[in-house]
């Protein structure tokens, strides 16, 4: 759920009725106004073809979509990613780790709980631009965190930084 800081309405983040399920904590974040989650469509999205996997940027204020993003880039057969982890920055930048999808919609389990799998971390700044900063499958798909403009992640056991504006 959703809530309009300005009056206090709840807006769901999914609906599962429709197919629509976002990813849990911690594959959302909060920053200022912005909240940014991960979720797969597997119906009609205004923001992209059913069958996808998304992030996406929302004004808790106004409930409205600042932006969406395809949550990974496809991989052969694979078109549909989880996301373990995500943060964003009050101006709006975001990063995510995405992992293969397997399993239940909406659940984490059983490709996004620790490393073992094809996992991926990407950043997108706050115009959208989304960039690949690392792929392997010795990356924590829970690990990601955001200190001011600062990330990191832990792959093989070591900690990996960039930089979120």
């Amino acid at each position: 759920m959703l809530c309009n800081l300005t009056t206090g309405e709840m807006w769901r983040v999914d609906s599962p009725g429709d197919l629509v399920a976002a990813f849990p904590p911690p594959a959302m974040a909060l920053a200022a106004h912005l909240l940014v989650y991960a979720f797969t469509v597997e119906e009609d999205d205004p923001f992209g073809p059913p069958g996808t996997s998304r992030v996406r940027v929302t004004d808790s204020r106004t409930g409205f979509v600042v932006r969406s993003a395809p949550t990974a880039t496809p991989v052969g057969f694979q078109h549909l990613f989880k996301v373990g982890s995500a943060v964003i920055t009050p101006t709006g930048g975001i990063a995510w780790i995405a992992c293969p999808e397997a399993g239940e919609l909406g659940s984490l389990r059983p490709t996004c709980v620790r490393p073992g799998h094809a996992d991926r971390v990407y950043k997108a700044d706050s115009t959208g631009r989304r960039r690949l900063l690392d792929r392997g499958r010795d990356i924590d798909p829970s690990s990601l965190r955001r200190s001011g403009s600062r990330i990191r992640w832990v792959a093989g056991g070591r900690t990996h930084r960039g930089r979120l504006r």
